[in-house]
């Protein structure tokens, strides 16, 4: 409100150190240091609102570019609440499933998939069938170049399947 923003809610403080660019909260809030640069960024609800919108009825540059921002805020914990609480890692699974992700879309959906279920908030066990046989395809196929990030992701995923999945 000091500084005359509209809807001040929309906005929040982060991190802004190349291996550190998380919101602060209160949890976090005790590792600024002195002298500490911070930056002034749309709250993560926004952000995930924004976000959400271009996945849905964006064009295919907009979904790269949300998906982009999204493979990289996505390791931020109070982001990645935000994201799953609005039903955006269900997004994710559907699209991945579905095969409407192409190219960097679907690198940048599987780098964010990993990022989220990462953090141990969602269980393993709620991928079904046709997710994981869509993630064996792409490291089972040898025919066609492959991006290393996409084959990297998809080995994550199914080591992680393997070792907490039921």
């Amino acid at each position: 409100k000091a500084w005359g923003l509209p809807d001040p809610v929309n906005y929040a403080l982060q991190f802004s150190e190349s291996n550190n660019q998380n919101y602060i909260t209160e949890k976090n809030r005790n590792e600024i240091k002195n002298g500490s640069v911070l930056r002034l960024e749309q709250s993560p609800a926004k952000t995930v609102q924004d976000i959400l919108a271009k996945i849905n009825t964006g064009t295919e540059a907009e979904q790269t570019t949300a998906l982009t921002k999204l493979s990289t805020v996505s390791s931020d914990l109070t982001f990645a609440l935000e994201f799953i609480n609005k039903k955006g890692l269900s997004l994710i699974i559907h699209n991945i499933e579905s095969g409407k992700f192409k190219g960097d879309s679907f690198k940048y959906a599987l780098v964010t998939f990993v990022e989220l279920m990462d953090h141990g908030i969602i269980s393993w066990d709620i991928l079904q069938n046709q997710f994981i046989n869509k993630v064996v395809s792409f490291v089972s196929n040898q025919s066609n170049a492959q991006d290393p990030k996409i084959i990297q992701s998809c080995l994550s995923i199914l080591e992680n399947i393997v070792l907490n999945s039921s």
